[in-house]
């Protein structure tokens, strides 16, 4: 028995649209609530460990945005609008399914990789949102996933990454999904006094940009770029420190960016901190 779904009726789709489940906590639980119940499904379910894709047919509605389901694609990512900021970053492999799934739909749509506010929804435009957007929009419903501390800014940031969907005649390929999405790091809070540290694959990007939980401050000692080192191995490898302490302490959320031309040239990145809470960093082609 497959998981119920409507024709689209002819329609284009043009919203790309997150969820939380409220409850189901894996895609395998999530699926099989969808499967047991027949009253609701989705095209897609995002747990920690990723993305379980294909349980709707893309050509057809999943009942999962109630009035809006004939014009969008929609997965659920299992989770709680509820969430912090803090405990949505406690989830990396949330935030890089979230955001391989909207690479890959927007790449499939045509639809532009942007965050959409419920007046843009109200006036047609494609783009990204939540079910609270659209609710907010049309006043169809009272859902407010994936809620207001879900990190829009991250997710966006990786789903964009450099290749877009687009070529790059003449020049180096263009990096895959798999690259952005796995140029990204998450560091737990750090016990006063300790330093944690944060390994990113740079994958031949050049701008880093790290982010932590609302009302956290975050102490960066300091950023090294590493050759021919697989990360988390200690081999010794080439290192050029980027300098000493290149921030001060600062309330969150707070959000580094910095671009170094070397960057290229090298594997990793490690970033060494402090932190009262979970860190997040993340490379790309644009600042």
């Amino acid at each position: 028995m497959g998981l119920p779904s409507s024709s689209r009726g002819g329609q284009r789709v043009r919203l790309v649209v997150l969820h939380t489940a409220e409850g189901a906590r894996t895609n395998a639980s999530l699926y099989n609530y969808f499967n047991s119940t027949q009253v609701a499904s989705c095209h897609a379910g995002i747990d920690d460990s990723g993305v379980s894709d294909g349980w709707v047919d893309y050509a057809r509605a999943s009942w999962t945005l109630r009035n809006g389901n004939a014009y969008s694609d929609n997965a659920e990512i299992c989770g709680f609008a509820k969430w912090t900021r803090s405990e949505w970053l406690a989830h990396p492999g949330m935030l890089k399914g979230a955001a391989a799934w909207v690479r890959s739909r927007c790449d499939a749509r045509g639809i532009p990789i942007v965050k959409l506010t419920p007046a843009d929804v109200r006036a047609g435009k494609a783009g990204v949102c939540g079910h609270v957007d659209y609710t907010n929009a049309t006043g169809d419903g009272t859902h407010w996933d994936p809620g207001p501390n879900f990190p829009w800014d991250i997710v966006i940031d990786l789903a964009r990454g450099t290749g877009g969907g687009g070529s790059n005649p003449g020049g180096p390929a263009a990096p895959t999904v798999e690259d952005d999405i796995m140029s990204m790091g998450n560091g737990g809070p750090t016990p006063a006094g300790e330093w944690g540290r944060i390994v990113v694959p740079l994958n031949g990007r050049r701008f880093l940009r790290i982010a932590t939980s609302y009302g956290d401050a975050v102490k960066i000692d300091g950023i090294s770029i590493i050759d021919d080192t697989p990360a988390g191995s200690g081999a010794n490898g080439k290192t050029v420190q980027l300098g000493g302490s290149v921030a001060p302490d600062r309330p969150g959320p707070w959000d580094f960016a910095r671009t170094d031309a070397n960057f290229a040239n090298y594997s990793h990145v490690v970033i060494r901190y402090q932190c009262a809470g979970p860190v997040t960093a993340w490379v790309n082609d644009r600042p």
